[in-house]
């Protein structure tokens, strides 16, 4: 693919797909690309603060920063 401009969306945090094979590092690799601009989207809609804040801890021990924000 050679398109002049493309766009990619993923969450490393949501590879549900890794018993299939998929590999979260290509995204992360992707990111890492000087040619490439990283937009990050940290707010939540979707849960209050107290469901975030224990998502967040279960992120945390998994290795993995969480810096969501609750919006509702």
């Amino acid at each position: 693919i050679n398109p002049d401009c493309f766009f990619i969306c993923g969450d490393i945090k949501q590879a549900i797909y890794i018993w299939k094979g998929s590999e979260p590092e290509r995204l992360l690799g992707l990111t890492r690309r000087p040619d490439v601009h990283v937009c990050h989207l940290n707010e939540n809609y979707r849960n209050g603060a107290r469901i975030l804040n224990y998502a967040k801890e279960l992120a945390r021990n998994g290795g993995y920063e969480d810096d969501s924000i609750p919006i509702k």
